[in-house]
């Protein structure tokens, strides 16, 4: 249509053409591919927009370009059967936006999918390609299933939304069409919540995932709750966990938390006690299942993963809760009430050592280790690595030694640091952080632990123009610490 346009303009004498092309927000329909044809008449009236577009395509989507050019096909070959009077924003209702159309669309995204799946810049743009699909089933599955539709889409319902949602944000799309926002739209989609409400005669069942360690505790309180069932077990090292397994006869017993999620479908929650490395997957997983998660510190492996873990419970809407054992001891609540009310004073420096590299593990700074032990009997040694590099098995590794690793946990700052540092909690948070490692003189190539580790972390305001530094260390030896200057009171 904009060619002919362009050439009547020529014909007639007009000297400039200034055309308007997605100006609404970043993404939207093709968009790239739209600017390609709007662009490139205006400098070659006669030039072939066909050509144009099947080069950009190949150029741009690389292995999926012929799936997105029968996407394309299919559009323009319904329009014109259909005859529909196409306007800027068709409605989800229109004739050519069929269910069986539809149907085979999503089907050819589903393919170019599938073509550049290793590729995830160019499966992202397939991703985008994909929206106006997506946006047509969120607005009509319901009508579909209503008349008896027997297509069962790869995508639906809440797993759909949030697809549609998370796309639409990397694209940083803020309209969904002229005069109506992204936020908008979100709010006028919004589906129920997956989970029917408990009843109270119902016990909610939690399955337990790492229950040897810390999980053994965490279990068992659990478990004094009396509308809790505790509905399944899961550890990868049946001896470490005997002990526990041992307390709840009859319940199913499974090693990998993924056949649990699988086959235990009516669980309500699930209680993540493992490693640090295993926390994000694991209660990723139970989330995007709808399934509350209760998840021991520290939260994550990473800031990444945190920031995801975080991403993920908005998203599903669970409940979720990081367990911090020292948050509920009166010791630690009494001090935040003494800060809190100014009892010992100005505050100009906080410092929180831990000596439990050395106490409760004996790995830290060592180098890592080369003779190959055997597996223990009942340890599924590759279950236990998970996420992590490959390596033989080793008890300077497993169980309780792994803290020490940074390959597996977040050392001392990780598991009791974060205890000690509670009374920051609610006061401003964090403003930045800053962290480094002491190893031996000689860095060696098989070395994935350090000696000690610090942090220095900025703290919340505590006035308008002061904050705090905040000092984490941990190591064998406690470090010297210059008290600050006595200051006249103010």
């Amino acid at each position: 249509m904009l060619q002919p346009n362009i050439q009547c303009f020529i014909a007639n004498g007009v000297k400039g053409i200034f055309e308007q092309g997605s100006y609404q927000s970043p993404g939207g329909e093709l968009r790239e591919l739209r600017s390609w044809p709007l662009a490139k008449p205006l400098w070659n009236p006669r030039a072939n927009v066909n050509a144009l577009m099947n080069a950009f395509l190949a150029g741009y989507h690389g292995p999926a370009a012929p799936f997105i050019r029968r996407y394309m096909d299919l559009m323009h070959d319904e329009v014109t059967r259909t005859k529909h009077e196409l306007k800027y924003y068709p409605p989800t209702t229109a004739p050519f936006l069929s269910q069986p159309v539809i149907a085979k669309a999503d089907a050819l995204f589903a393919s170019a999918e599938k073509t550049v799946a290793k590729d995830a810049a160019l499966l992202h743009r397939v991703k985008a390609a994909r929206l106006p699909v997506h946006y047509v089933m969120m607005q009509r599955e319901k009508a579909w299933k209503r008349s008896g539709a027997k297509w069962q889409p790869s995508l639906s319902g809440h797993a759909l939304r949030e697809r549609f949602f998370e796309i639409a944000a990397a694209e940083k799309m803020t309209t969904i069409n002229e005069g109506r926002s992204m936020d908008d739209f979100r709010t006028a989609t919004r589906l129920p919540d997956r989970r029917a409400p408990l009843p109270p005669s119902r016990k909610l069942r939690i399955g337990c995932v790492g229950i040897g360690g810390q999980g053994d505790g965490v279990t068992a309180e659990l478990a004094t709750f009396e509308n809790v069932e505790i509905a399944a077990l899961c550890d990868v090292d049946d001896k470490y966990a005997a002990r526990n397994i041992k307390k709840y006869p009859g319940r199913p017993l499974y090693k990998d938390y993924r056949v649990m999620l699988d086959k235990e479908k009516g669980l309500d929650a699930v209680m993540v006690g493992t490693p640090d490395h295993w926390h994000a997957p694991i209660s990723i997983a139970a989330m995007q299942l709808g399934k509350h998660v209760y998840c021991e510190k520290p939260l994550a492996h990473s800031v990444e993963e945190a920031r995801l873990m975080a991403r993920v419970a908005r998203e599903t809407g669970v409940v979720t809760q990081m367990g911090n054992q020292g948050h509920a001891g009166e010791g630690l609540r009494l001090t935040k009430e003494w800060i809190d009310a100014g009892a010992i004073g100005r505050i100009s420096e906080v410092h929180v050592w831990s000596d439990r590299p050395g106490k409760f593990w004996q790995t830290q700074g060592r180098l890592r280790p080369t003779d190959t032990p055997p597996v223990p009997a009942g340890l599924d040694w590759n279950l236990w690595l998970g996420p992590a590099k490959e390596r033989p098995y080793h008890p300077d590794y497993c169980p309780r030694q792994w803290r020490g690793w940074i390959d597996f946990g977040c050392g001392a700052l990780g598991d009791i640091g974060a205890g000690m540092a509670g009374w920051l909690r609610g006061q401003g948070g964090l403003t930045s952080a800053a962290a480094r490692s002491a190893t031996w003189r000689c860095t060696m190539p098989t070395r994935r632990s350090t000696r000690s580790t610090s942090a220095r972390r900025t703290g919340p305001r505590r006035s308008p123009r002061r904050r705090i530094p905040i000092h984490s260390r941990s190591g064998a030896s406690s470090p010297a610490i210059s008290p600050p200057r006595a200051t006249a009171a103010r």
